[in-house]
C-alpha cells in the first residue's frame, strides 16, 4: 500500500520536493494580485498567486518579432500563430485556449484530492484518490502543455512545465495522498497545494497575455463543456448518482476550466459586453450546482443537461462579431 513502509523514504523525498516547492513559493511572496481562483466549487483554500506567473504584457513588439527560425512566424491577431512547418503546426487562438483550459481543469482536479482525503482515510479511499491524482496530471496533460511552447515563446509567456512534471511525479503524489497528521507531512501537503494554485495562475495569466475576445474564449469554453459531458457521462447513473467519484470531479473541474477562460483583467467597455460574460457565467455556475451532489444525494442535472449548456454556449458565440469592440455599436 502507499502507507505502510514508506516514512523514512518518503522523509527523504519531501526534503527534495520541499526544496522545489520552496522555490517556487519564495516568489509567490512578491505578487499582490486579488485574482480569483476558479475552483471555487470545493474547499476554497487561500489564494495564492506568482510572480513566477508574470510574463511580459508589451506585445505590439513581441507578436510580430521574428525568430532565428527559417519558418514563418504568424501572429496571432486574427490568424494562425506559431512556427508553421510539419514539426510545429500552427495552432489558432481558440486552441491555445482550449489547451489551457484544459490544463487547468487537471490542475483543479489535482488539487481537489486534498479535499476528498481526511487523515483519517482507509486504504481504499487513498488508493482511489492517488490513482485520480496520477490521472489528472499525466502524460497526456503534458503533450498537450509542449503544444503551447510556441505560443508562449512568441508571446513572452513564462513557461510552468517544470511545475506540472513536479507535480506528476509519483513521490509528490504519494505525499500529497499519504495518511498521515504528522506535521512535516500536512506542511508539505500544503505545498503542493500552493504550488497547484501557482501553475493556475500562471494559466490565467498567460489566458491574460492573449487577450481573447468574447467570441474567442465562449467557443473554447463550449468545447470544455463538452470535455465535461464526456467524463460525466461516466460519472453518473441515470438517476443521477455518482458512480465514479474521480470522473465526476474531473468533469467538474473541466467546467472550472471553462470558467477560467475568461480574462482576469478584460474591461467591460460597454454594457453588452458586461452581460454577455455575465450570462456565460451565471449559465456556467447553475450547472455546477446542479451536477454537484452532496450527502449521497443524486444530482439535478445530467449529461443531458451539459451538452445542452455546450450547445447553448456554442450558439452564443457564434452570434457574437469577431471583435469585442463591434459589440458596443
Amino acid at each position: 500500500m502507499l502507507i505502510n513502509n514508506k516514512k523514512i523514504k518518503g522523509i527523504k523525498n519531501g526534503h527534495i520536493l520541499g526544496i522545489f516547492l520552496s522555490a517556487l513559493l519564495i516568489s509567490a511572496c512578491n505578487n499582490d494580485d486579488s485574482s480569483a481562483d476558479s475552483d471555487s466549487h470545493t474547499a476554497k483554500p487561500q489564494s495564492l498567486l506568482s510572480t513566477s506567473v508574470n510574463s511580459t504584457t508589451d506585445q505590439s513588439n513581441n507578436n510580430t518579432e521574428k525568430h532565428n527560425d527559417p519558418n514563418e512566424i504568424k501572429t496571432w491577431h486574427g490568424q494562425d500563430f506559431g512556427f508553421v512547418s510539419e514539426d510545429h503546426p500552427a495552432i489558432n487562438k481558440i486552441e491555445a485556449l482550449i489547451a489551457l483550459g484544459k490544463i487547468n481543469a487537471a490542475t483543479i482536479s489535482y488539487r481537489n484530492t486534498s479535499t476528498f482525503l481526511s487523515s483519517q482515510a482507509s486504504d481504499s479511499d487513498v488508493n482511489l484518490w492517488s490513482n485520480h491524482a496520477a490521472a489528472s496530471i499525466n502524460e497526456d496533460v503534458l503533450a498537450i502543455y509542449d503544444s503551447l511552447e510556441l505560443v508562449f515563446r512568441n508571446n513572452n509567456i513564462k513557461p510552468f512545465k517544470e511545475s506540472l512534471e513536479q507535480l506528476a511525479k509519483p513521490e509528490t503524489i504519494e505525499i500529497y495522498t499519504r495518511n498521515s497528521n504528522d506535521n512535516s507531512i500536512r506542511q508539505q501537503k500544503n505545498e503542493i497545494t500552493q504550488a497547484s494554485r501557482i501553475i493556475s495562475a500562471s494559466i490565467s495569466n498567460a489566458i491574460s497575455v492573449l487577450e481573447p475576445s468574447r467570441k474567442e474564449y465562449i467557443l473554447a469554453g463550449s468545447v470544455m463543456l463538452n470535455e465535461s459531458g464526456k467524463n460525466l457521462q461516466e460519472a453518473l447513473s441515470k438517476d443521477g448518482m455518482i458512480t465514479n467519484p474521480s470522473k465526476h470531479q474531473l468533469g467538474i473541474s473541466q467546467i472550472d476550466g471553462a470558467l477560467s477562460l475568461i480574462p482576469k483583467f478584460a474591461i467591460d467597455q460597454c454594457e453588452k459586453q458586461r452581460q454577455i460574460s455575465q450570462a456565460y457565467r451565471d449559465n456556467t455556475n447553475e450547472i455546477v450546482e446542479q451536477l454537484t451532489s452532496f450527502d449521497n444525494k443524486p444530482a439535478q442535472a445530467d449529461v443531458n443537461d451539459i451538452y445542452a449548456l455546450a450547445k447553448k454556449t456554442e450558439d452564443m458565440a457564434k452570434t457574437l462579431p469577431e471583435k469585442d469592440l463591434d459589440i458596443c455599436k
